[in-house]
C-alpha cells in the first residue's frame, strides 16, 4: 500500500500546550503578468508594487551532454519571444539602396560621396564563411558595375569646375 503525500502551503501557529493551528493559503493571483514557455522552461514578468522583474525558470535533462548549452539555447528562445530582434539598417534613410538581399546591403550616400557595404553572416548554421564573403564580393562587384553610371554622376558632382 502506497501513501499519497499531499503538500499544502500555509502558516502554522504553535501554542505552549503543544497544539497547533494550520491555515492554508488560498488560491492567489498568478505571479506573472505574462509568461512565455519553451519546452519546460518559462520566462515571466512579475507583478509587484515596487519593481517588475523578469524571472526565468530553465529546465533540462541531467543526462544532456552539454546542459549549459541547452539552458543557454532555451534562454535565447525565451528572450526572442519577449524582445524580438529588430532588423536595423546601419545606414541613414537618405542613402540610396543599391543591393539588399540575404544579409547583403549596399547603399550610396550621395551627400558624403560614399558607398557603404554591410554583410550579415549567420554562424549558427554550418556555413563556410569564406564562401559567403566571396559571394558578397562578387555581388558587390556586379552591383557597382550595374550602377557605374550613377557612381560616375556622383563623382562628377564632387569635382568643382576650375576658375580660370
Amino acid at each position: 500500500m502506497s501513501k499519497i503525500v499531499k503538500k499544502r502551503k500555509g502558516t502554522v501557529s504553535t501554542y505552549d500546550d503543544d497544539s497547533f493551528e494550520f491555515s492554508p493559503y488560498g488560491k492567489g493571483e498568478p505571479v506573472y503578468d505574462h509568461s512565455y514557455k519553451v519546452g519546460g522552461s518559462t520566462l515571466g514578468l512579475t507583478k509587484g508594487t515596487r519593481d517588475t522583474n523578469f524571472i526565468a525558470h530553465l529546465k533540462c535533462n541531467a543526462d544532456e551532454p552539454d546542459p549549459l548549452g541547452v539552458l543557454q539555447e532555451q534562454l535565447t528562445k525565451l528572450a526572442a519571444k519577449e524582445w524580438p530582434e529588430k532588423k536595423v539598417q546601419p545606414f541613414a534613410p537618405r542613402n540610396k539602396v543599391l543591393l539588399q538581399s540575404n544579409g547583403m546591403y549596399v547603399a550610396l550616400d550621395e551627400r558624403k560621396k560614399k558607398v557603404s557595404l554591410h554583410l550579415d553572416i549567420d554562424v549558427s548554421e554550418k556555413c563556410d564563411c569564406s564562401q559567403t564573403i566571396s559571394a558578397f564580393v562578387i555581388a558587390v562587384n556586379q552591383c557597382l558595375y550595374i550602377n557605374q553610371d550613377l557612381l560616375r554622376r556622383v563623382c562628377r558632382a564632387t569635382k568643382k569646375p576650375s576658375m580660370q
